[in-house]
């Protein structure tokens, strides 16, 4: 930037303005469709955006206090009034690893209670263990990992890529079952 400034532009505000004027929406379709042809020729004509903080976002705070579930469900609350329909509320996973998520169970029950169907509260699991706490709890919505690297798996699941894989299967059937 401090090269193109020496080089004449008055300043960077003006580089940024001179820069998306050069470009018209139909340019950028243009060169969109160019470089990424092999994908999809359109773009979608709806997003779905699912916010993790519940789980995400709260699973390394300190083990020293478990958040409780009424904060939990507060925040979860927010995010509806803030117009999420799909949050990740909390996941099904050994309390040992991950302490915070021990009242995950006590969450979705509470969130099960209001009978908001318009609402997908999401959990997370790891194996058929957590996938069998997720059903006891009545969860209508899981996601399952799958790790890209074999440090992921083996911090993460505790297992390789492949075990991941292999796991998920007799799961799927579970789930449908």
């Amino acid at each position: 930037l401090a090269r193109l400034v020496k080089r004449g532009w008055k300043s960077p505000l003006r580089l940024c303005t001179h820069s998306l004027s050069a470009f018209s929406t139909q340019r950028v379709m243009e060169n969109h469709h160019k470089q990424f042809g092999w994908m999809s020729s359109r773009f979608p004509s709806t997003v779905s955006i699912t916010d993790v903080s519940p789980r995400d976002g709260l699973q390394n705070e300190s083990k020293d206090k478990i958040i409780p579930a009424q904060i939990k469900i507060d925040l979860v609350e927010k995010l509806q009034l803030a117009g999420l329909k799909r949050i990740e509320c909390g996941s099904f996973v050994s309390p040992k690893w991950t302490p915070q998520m021990a009242n995950s169970g006590e969450v979705f029950e509470i969130l099960d209670q209001k009978k908001d169907t318009s609402m997908s509260y999401i959990g997370l699991i790891m194996n058929q263990k957590g996938l069998d706490r997720a059903v006891e709890k009545q969860v209508r919505e899981v996601v399952y990992v799958l790790a890209a690297s074999e440090a992921f798996a083996q911090r993460n699941m505790n297992c390789s890529v492949q075990d991941a894989y292999d796991r998920m299967k007799p799961m799927i059937e579970s789930a449908l079952a």
